[in-house]
């Protein structure tokens, strides 16, 4: 993700300058058209810049199989700052408006609860100033996919609850015995926690979503986005799979699935 163009002072001072070669070399970069051809791109590092045309600020990289390295990169491909982090990234990272990183790595004694968990969870909610001190952090095992770190402080997140058998019920189809390794369904929630880590409001997806009305991806996609399609039956161990949420502003927040969105 993007942070603004201008990046805290004591971030700032670690930014290697230009020389003068660097200078001309961009310059003359400057004047030659972007390779438009992703085959020809096709590399690591820096593969192409156009200084007239590329916004100004720098790149934040939180790599997914990196062990804990956060890389802010400038605009020439050079380093401009690293935070090297005990935990690998569960999602994402950004820059803050005070300057702090908001990370989010995966928690370490997480369960396993089923193959995806280990590629989309978290779980590790930190806030990072730049000489690496982590100033804020929260902890949920059950955390996955969107941790947003609010600029007041707060956290606006997605973790899981498991089902209890009768709720569990409500979920109607899918391949049978799919359930977690535990033999439970999890349901998705929403959690909006203050800046001392404490729980302001939950919402639940079970208590708020009716299955029948918005059945799991899988059966919701051969109902209405492509009847004409072979869809795989579902794996009963999540519902509804929501992997996305955002507040707004006017104080709602809104959910995506990959199917769907509401508010």
């Amino acid at each position: 993700m993007a942070p603004p163009a201008t990046i805290p002072a004591d971030i700032a001072v670690s930014i290697k300058k230009p020389s003068n070669n660097d200078t001309e070399k961009q310059d003359t970069t400057a004047t030659a058209a972007v390779e438009q051809s992703t085959l020809i791109r096709r590399g690591v590092g820096l593969r192409a810049v156009d200084y007239a045309l590329v916004s100004p600020g720098y790149t934040l990289l939180a790599h997914l199989t990196s062990p804990g390295t956060v890389r802010l990169i400038a605009n020439d491909g050079t380093e401009a700052h690293r935070w090297n982090l005990p935990y690998r990234p569960g999602r994402h990272a950004r820059i803050l408006k005070n300057g702090n990183l908001a990370y989010n790595g995966v928690h370490p004694d997480a369960p396993s609860l089923f193959p995806m968990w280990q590629k989309y969870r978290g779980g590790v909610m930190q806030q990072i100033d730049p000489s690496g001190t982590v100033v804020r952090e929260h902890r949920d095992p059950f955390a996955h996919h969107d941790q947003n770190h609010l600029d007041n402080g707060e956290i606006l997140y997605t973790t899981l609850e498991a089902l209890t058998d009768e709720e569990a019920k409500m979920v109607q189809g899918g391949i049978p015995e799919s359930e977690a390794p535990d033999g439970k369904v999890y349901a998705d929630c929403i959690k909006h926690i203050d800046a001392n880590n404490n729980v302001i409001w939950t919402w639940k997806a079970i208590e708020h979503l009716d299955p029948a009305v918005l059945p799991p991806p899988s059966t919701l996609r051969a109902r209405t986005l492509a009847p004409h399609k072979l869809c795989l039956p579902f794996a009963r161990r999540q519902y509804p799979r929501l992997p996305a949420q955002r507040l707004s502003c006017n104080h709602n927040f809104s959910l995506h699935r990959r199917d769907s969105m509401a508010s």
